[in-house]
């Protein structure tokens, strides 16, 4: 699994702009990550996916957070 604080997001953006479906148990390991930011990227490949609100709305709590970034 990746560790790296800045290839997560990324990787997750990927995936998440190529709409690649395959993988929502590994991209839902994220939503525990010490990282806000792999966590957001998580929460945005969800709601891009699904258009779930609540995956919209704990990305916006996220942003609310002054250690999110």
């Amino acid at each position: 699994m990746l560790n790296n604080s800045q290839a997560v997001p990324a990787l997750i953006e990927a995936l998440k702009v190529f709409e690649v479906c395959e993988v929502p148990e590994e991209i839902k390991s994220f939503f525990k990550h010490a990282s806000e930011i792999a966590k957001c990227a998580g929460f945005q490949y969800f709601y891009t996916l699904t258009f779930e609100h609540n995956y919209l709305q704990i990305f916006f709590q996220t942003l609310d957070d002054d250690n999110s970034f």
